[in-house]
Protein backbone atom coordinates (compact mmCIF):
# COMPACT_ATOMS: atom_id res chain seq x y z
CA UNK A 1 0.00 0.00 0.00
CA UNK A 2 2.84 2.44 1.07
CA UNK A 3 4.49 1.87 -2.13
CA UNK A 4 1.36 1.96 -4.46
CA UNK A 5 1.10 5.42 -2.69
CA UNK A 6 4.40 6.58 -3.59
CA UNK A 7 3.65 5.41 -7.65
CA UNK A 8 0.67 7.81 -6.89
CA UNK A 9 2.78 10.60 -5.60
CA UNK A 10 5.21 10.04 -8.36
CA UNK A 11 2.87 9.96 -11.42
CA UNK A 12 0.85 13.18 -9.82
CA UNK A 13 4.25 14.99 -9.73
CA UNK A 14 4.96 14.18 -13.40
CA UNK A 15 1.65 14.74 -14.67
CA UNK A 16 2.05 18.24 -12.88
CA UNK A 17 5.60 19.00 -14.67
CA UNK A 18 3.98 17.87 -18.05
CA UNK A 19 1.01 20.07 -17.30
CA UNK A 20 3.18 22.51 -16.56
CA UNK A 21 5.62 21.99 -19.93
CA UNK A 22 2.62 21.98 -21.30
CA UNK A 23 0.72 25.48 -20.52
CA UNK A 24 4.41 27.09 -20.89
CA UNK A 25 4.68 25.93 -24.82
CA UNK A 26 0.44 27.02 -25.11
CA UNK A 27 1.49 30.42 -23.49
CA UNK A 28 4.68 30.74 -26.28
CA UNK A 29 2.78 30.00 -28.99
CA UNK A 30 -0.32 31.84 -28.18
CA UNK A 31 2.69 34.96 -27.97
CA UNK A 32 4.25 33.80 -31.09
CA UNK A 33 0.68 34.15 -33.46
CA UNK A 34 -0.35 37.68 -31.30
CA UNK A 35 2.88 38.90 -32.50
CA UNK A 36 2.12 37.62 -36.24
CA UNK A 37 -1.18 38.77 -35.97
CA UNK A 38 -0.44 42.29 -34.65
CA UNK A 39 2.01 42.41 -37.61
CA UNK A 40 -0.10 40.90 -40.52
CA UNK A 41 -2.83 44.39 -38.96
CA UNK A 42 -0.18 46.65 -39.19
CA UNK A 43 0.74 45.54 -42.44
CA UNK A 44 -2.68 45.52 -44.01
CA UNK A 45 -3.22 48.96 -42.26
CA UNK A 46 -0.41 49.98 -44.52
CA UNK A 47 -1.94 48.93 -47.50
CA UNK A 48 -5.44 50.58 -46.65
CA UNK A 49 -3.72 53.71 -45.65
CA UNK A 50 -2.19 54.10 -49.22
CA UNK A 51 -5.32 52.79 -51.37
CA UNK A 52 -7.41 55.19 -49.48
CA UNK A 53 -6.69 58.08 -51.59
CA UNK A 54 -6.81 56.49 -54.58
CA UNK A 55 -10.43 55.12 -53.59
CA UNK A 56 -11.55 58.78 -53.12
CA UNK A 57 -9.77 60.01 -56.56
CA UNK A 58 -12.04 56.77 -58.27
CA UNK A 59 -15.01 57.39 -56.50
CA UNK A 60 -14.67 61.33 -57.05
CA UNK A 61 -14.24 60.75 -60.89
CA UNK A 62 -16.95 58.09 -60.85
CA UNK A 63 -19.46 60.61 -59.47
CA UNK A 64 -18.19 63.36 -61.41
CA UNK A 65 -18.15 61.53 -64.75
CA UNK A 66 -21.73 60.28 -63.91
CA UNK A 67 -22.98 64.19 -63.06
CA UNK A 68 -21.08 64.87 -66.54
CA UNK A 69 -22.95 62.16 -68.41
CA UNK A 70 -26.57 62.97 -66.79
CA UNK A 71 -26.24 66.97 -67.01
CA UNK A 72 -23.31 67.43 -69.50
CA UNK A 73 -23.75 68.39 -73.46
CA UNK A 74 -22.24 66.01 -75.94
CA UNK A 75 -19.66 68.51 -76.01
CA UNK A 76 -19.05 68.73 -72.45
CA UNK A 77 -17.90 65.38 -72.59
CA UNK A 78 -15.13 65.30 -74.95
CA UNK A 79 -13.72 68.59 -73.70
CA UNK A 80 -13.07 66.93 -70.29
CA UNK A 81 -9.66 65.49 -69.51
Amino acid sequence: MAEADSIKQMVLQRGDEIKRLVDNEVSQLVSEVETVKSSIAKQAQAVQDRLQPIVVAMESFDTSSQELLDKGRPSDVTRQK
